[in-house]
């Protein structure tokens, strides 16, 4: 099976308490208590299935944990499976979750076999759908491109790194960049999730045709909604009465300049906000009465007829 998280392919050997993962590098015995919660979900090119494992305590690589497992499947690869179970007390137990025989895509398989020796839940994409009808949306964690799922009682992230937000967790969604103007020409906004007691999520770069839909989504199962439009506009406000102040002082050094004190007294420093350091007009404007001498009326030093004016030592 094709792994994203952690990275290779792997055989995938299923016993009756525990699962052995296979690959080139690592081999891993999981117990089937460690898998908390199963996920399936499309992928935005409708033609691959992720199927993903949540896993507490998580699997380690070095010094890199993998609390979940994310298996990508081709959405059209079908397969006929044949279970071998043995007729035991644990094939007896798994009898009502099992069949004997599949015959149907081969991420189907995975995830009704998974949901069966492990008695969990399988959590599948909701009744969300984006602008184009797709069951998630990009966007970008940080520096990590994916996708974010709005599901019936939570939002996943996926594939890397691998994100459960349930909603009960959620104290407010923000979203900021949305309202279009002369200063905001992007095509796309940010969601901002704060968090009950834990670090905020910022998911950044979702197209802006996704607001409306990902703002439904939020009303209708009663998530508390802030938009930043006004704050944006306030804090533009607060950076331009900033700006006004500046230039004010400003001012103060030209009419003191302009009443003949710019020399007799020391100017005062004009200080812009946002710790950008600024200095009296003088320093950066021009002076009209200098004139600078070209470089040509200068005599270089490897002129060989260059000649020491008289009176001037050597």
């Amino acid at each position: 099976i094709l792994c994203l998280t952690p990275r290779g392919r792997y055989h995938i050997d299923m016993f009756s308490h525990f699962l052995r993962l296979r690959g080139k590098t690592y081999d891993y015995k999981i117990p089937y208590e460690n898998v908390q919660r199963l996920f399936l979900v499309s992928k935005p090119d409708e033609l691959h299935m992720m199927f993903l494992v949540g896993l507490n305590p998580p699997i380690r690589q070095g010094q890199t944990r993998y609390p979940y497992l994310v298996l990508q499947f081709v959405r059209d690869e079908e397969s006929a499976v044949d279970l071998n179970l043995q007729v035991d007390d644990q094939a007896r137990a798994l009898e009502g979750r099992l069949r004997a025989h599949y015959d149907e895509p081969l991420y189907r398989i995975v995830a009704n076999v998974f949901k069966g020796v492990t008695d969990k839940k399988l959590i599948e994409g909701g009744n969300f759908r984006g602008y184009h009808g797709s069951q998630g949306l990009k966007a970008s964690l940080k520096a990590s491109e994916g996708t974010l799922y709005p599901l019936d009682k939570g939002l996943l992230f996926a594939p890397k790194p691998p994100i459960y937000i349930p909603h009960a967790d959620i104290l407010s969604v923000v979203f900021s960049r949305v309202e279009a103007s002369s200063s905001n020409k992007m095509r796309t906004f940010d969601l901002k999730i704060n968090m009950v007691g834990a670090p905020e999520y910022q998911f950044v770069s979702i197209n802006r045709e996704e607001h409306a839909a990902l703002e439904a989504y939020a009303a209708e199962h009663g998530l508390k909604i802030i938009s930043e439009a006004a704050g944006g506009g306030a804090g533009g406000a607060g950076l331009g009465a900033a700006g006004a102040a500046g230039g004010y002082k400003g001012m103060d050094v030209d009419s003191d300049r302009e009443n003949g004190g710019g020399f007799g007294k020391q100017q005062p420093q004009v200080s812009l906000g946002g710790g950008v350091a600024g200095g009296s007009e003088d320093e950066s404007s021009e002076d009209e009465d200098f004139v600078a001498e070209s470089e040509s009326d200068v005599p270089e030093e490897y002129d060989e007829n260059y000649e020491t004016p008289e009176g001037e030592d050597d």
